[in-house]
């Protein structure tokens, strides 16, 4: 199912609307830019302009992710009322702890803008950086801990659901069996039944 070509600019236009949606377009130029600098490198060529290229785009998705650690409380509050509905499982204990760490990263990277905006280093830099790194792998394993959680409870899920359906086609079969047995007995013309061997 694809978009129409009418619909485009305005699906794009809400899309950009969003911060993911922007954070997702600097990312793809920030890559783009980083590939490029990594193949004129290989040739031999100055990648200045595409490291520049790179760090602006970096930049400007450190300031975009300003007050997102917010976001990610909130979320951790949300996954906690959940989990405390529903029990606490695997899964959810991993997403409270992903938005967590994730809550972190966000405010320890923040701490390091003035840096990449060009002011004095301070001395905390380079630890706030490492701590911020150490936080988003956490977030990382917490949700390939998730992940694979959701992913053995659906497998579990479908052998539920095949059992289920044997046991439907069996009392098919055996509703298909009688109907058989039953359908020997006929009613004829003069409204007597008779047995058809």
């Amino acid at each position: 199912m694809g978009i129409s070509n009418q619909s485009f600019p305005e699906y794009y236009s809400r899309y950009l609307a969003t911060t993911l949606g922007r954070d997702k377009l600097l990312r793809l130029v920030q890559y783009a830019s980083q590939m490029c600098s990594w193949f004129l490198r290989i040739r031999g060529l100055d990648p200045a302009s595409c490291n520049r290229i790179k760090g602006h785009m970096s930049l400007t998705r450190k300031i975009l992710r300003l007050g997102k650690a917010v976001d990610f409380w909130f979320a951790a509050l949300n996954a906690t009322k959940r989990a405390e509905s529903t029990g606490l499982a695997v899964a959810q204990f991993a997403s409270i702890a992903k938005s967590l760490a994730l809550m972190c990263y966000c405010t320890l990277d923040a701490a390091t803008i003035p840096e990449a905006m060009g002011f004095p280093a301070r001395r905390h830099t380079k630890k706030f950086q490492k701590q911020a790194t150490r936080f988003w792998c956490v977030a990382i394993v917490c949700s390939l801990l998730a992940r694979i959680q959701t992913l053995c409870k659906s497998r579990r899920v479908q052998k539920e659901l095949a059992t289920e359906k044997e046991s439907e086609k069996s009392e098919t079969e055996q509703v298909k069996r009688m109907y058989a047995t039953t359908r020997k007995l006929v009613l004829t013309d003069s409204w007597q039944i008779t047995w058809v061997p």
